[in-house]
């Protein structure tokens, strides 16, 4: 998913769920904190690891309530300036 040629989300199908890895910088990813996801999104920050100067977030999406979390990071991501 693209935005004014700017990546907002890389997606990748599986057999039973499909991935979705979003990137931040250690300037954006602070706002995430304030987001209202499920506290295992966030609690994986920590334990992630950084991808040169990005930090990845990723979602294993296999049940529908997950889309509200990753649909919450998509519109962060998109309304970045």
């Amino acid at each position: 998913m693209i935005k004014r040629g700017k990546t907002i989300l890389w997606l990748s199908i599986w057999k039973t769920f499909f991935k979705a890895s979003i990137y931040f910088t250690e300037k954006t990813i602070s706002g995430i904190h304030g987001l209202t996801i499920d506290e295992k999104i966030k609690e994986s920050l920590k334990e992630g690891k950084n991808i040169g100067k990005l930090i990845p977030v990723i979602i294993n999406v296999r049940h529908k309530n997950q889309m509200d979390d990753l649909l919450q990071l998509i519109m962060y991501k998109k309304n970045l300036k």
